[in-house]
């Protein structure tokens, strides 16, 4: 945000707005099943969702979970008594390609690294040139600055701005 050289009141709004969707269609408030099936892309596209999905697979992996054998608040896929991490990362909807979500994430790295040299370059580019066409009104009238042993006169630095 800070690269986009947003106003404050502006970029807070952006930013309220991006966590409110990165938190919302993650798949950790509601559950993504219930969704219409035209706002699935919504829930796709959220890289949050991405990196839960890699945490959980690395968290999980080789772990057998326990549960009510009586079948009352049993998740589905336990009707044996025993969960495995596959039938849990099902049931929570978090069963995504490892290689996917490592490639989604490095991705997502660098197309928001060459943005922020993108707006960078572009603010800076707009200071500097800003710079280069303030030093001519700087300076008084009739003056003339010395460079390299060659004197110059005002107008030579109010064309070189103009280019």
């Amino acid at each position: 945000m800070s690269a986009s050289n947003m106003p404050l009141s502006r970029a807070n709004t952006v930013n309220l707005l991006l966590v409110t969707y990165l938190f919302a269609w993650s798949g950790l408030m509601m559950d993504m099943s219930r969704v219409p099936g035209w706002l699935h892309w919504a829930s796709d596209g959220n890289i949050y969702a991405v990196s839960i999905s890699l945490m959980f697979r690395i968290i999980t992996e080789d772990v057998d979970y326990t549960c009510s054998r009586n079948g009352s608040g049993s998740p589905e896929g336990c009707s044996d008594g025993v969960l495995t991490s596959t039938e849990a990362r099902r049931w929570l909807g978090v069963d995504r390609s490892p290689l996917l979500c490592v490639l989604s994430l490095v991705l997502l790295l660098v197309l928001c690294r060459l943005l922020s040299f993108a707006l960078l370059r572009y603010s800076l580019r707009d200071a500097i040139d800003g710079v280069r066409c303030a030093c001519p009104q700087q300076q008084a009238k009739g003056s003339e600055s010395i460079g390299n042993g060659h004197i110059k006169s005002e107008d030579a630095d109010v064309q070189e701005c103009v280019l």
